[in-house]
C-alpha cells in the first residue's frame, strides 16, 4: 500500500463517518506513521467529546509503505 503525501486526513476521517453511518460495520483509517495516527486519533476524541457516538466504531491502523 503506498500513501500520497497530499492526503487530506479531514477529509478521510469525514468519509468514515460517512461509512459508519452508511453501515452497521466499522471502519478502519490506514495511517501511514504514527504521527498521522495521534493527529487522526485526536481528531476523532474530538468528535467522541462533542457527542458523535458513531466515532466509537472508527479505529485508526498505520501501515508501512510497500
Amino acid at each position: 500500500m503506498t500513501f500520497d503525501k497530499e492526503v487530506n486526513w479531514g477529509d478521510v476521517i469525514l468519509a468514515a463517518l460517512f461509512e459508519v453511518n452508511s453501515t452497521d460495520g466499522d471502519v478502519t483509517i490506514a495511517v501511514p506513521d504514527e504521527y498521522t495516527a495521534k493527529i487522526v486519533v485526536q481528531a476523532l476524541a474530538a468528535l467522541q467529546e462533542a457527542g458523535d457516538a458513531d466515532v466509537w466504531r472508527i479505529s485508526v491502523e498505520v501501515r508501512t509503505k510497500h
